[in-house]
């Protein structure tokens, strides 16, 4: 089908759940016709397929998008976290925020929209949260019960890592902190944060400037046109993947 075709479809769509679900005193239903007829036709078709075999497997939790809904953001730094990573954090942050259509960010010390935490031993790393995916970190999202828009994210980093392997947690557990939910499985002819190979780099460091790809699905998602919550189906016609 023709993404122009599609839209105008959503379209029309949109307008008739806004009027049944005004006349039923409900929150309009938000879907994927927030993106009107004026987006080109090739607009999401400038990826190739690797990247958008990608984009489909990080961008989702549950079948849907979802996302912070503001253009700022807090976050707070706990723990025993050293002044080098402190510094990596705030320097991964800056990178990201300057991104198009990612959020700026603030330091506050309490109360954070994002809250990253280095317990102070492993045990109580491994008490913060009682799932087994646990690994080198993990990070818990609160959502909005109809919005789905994401509204508290908390980052564990486990205590006794090295440098290299902190650094590579905190670009994994950032990445789902602002959205990107999915563990690809997929081999990708290029290196992610969300990828397993990304663990076992052999580079003696790593830059606070997340990899290409990773920024380029950020930006997808945060994209004005791209509502909180997509469904699968409807990003898959939109990036014409058959």
């Amino acid at each position: 089908m023709d993404t122009l075709v599609y839209m105008e479809q959503l379209k029309t769509h949109r307008l008739f759940y806004k009027t049944k679900y005004f006349v039923l005193g409900l929150i309009p239903l938000l879907c994927l016709c927030n993106c009107n007829t004026q987006v080109r036709e090739d607009e999401y078709l400038v990826y190739t397929k690797a990247e958008k075999k990608y984009f489909m497997e990080a961008l989702f939790y549950n079948g849907k998008t979802t996302k912070w809904n503001s253009t700022s953001l807090t976050f707070s730094i706990e723990g025993k976290f050293t002044p080098s990573q402190i510094e990596f954090i705030m320097n991964s942050l800056e990178f990201i925020s300057a991104l198009k259509g990612l959020p700026k960010f603030e330091r506050v010390e309490s109360n954070a929209k994002i809250r990253i935490h280095m317990p102070g031993s492993d045990k109580g790393f491994e008490s913060s949260n009682s799932s087994d995916e646990k690994w080198r970190g993990f990070t818990t999202s609160k959502l909005g019960f109809l919005s789905r828009e994401l509204i508290l994210s908390e980052i564990f980093v486990k205590p006794t890592l090295t440098d290299l392997e902190v650094y590579t947690t905190l670009h994994h557990e950032l990445l789902h902190a602002l959205g990107l939910s999915g563990h690809p499985k997929s081999k990708f002819p290029f290196s992610s944060a969300l990828g397993v190979r990304y663990f076992y780099t052999l580079e003696p460091e790593i830059s606070p400037e997340i990899p290409e790809i990773d920024c380029k699905a950020l930006m997808f998602l945060y994209n004005k046109k791209i509502p909180v919550k997509v469904a699968q189906t409807d990003v898959s016609i939109l990036l014409g993947i058959k």
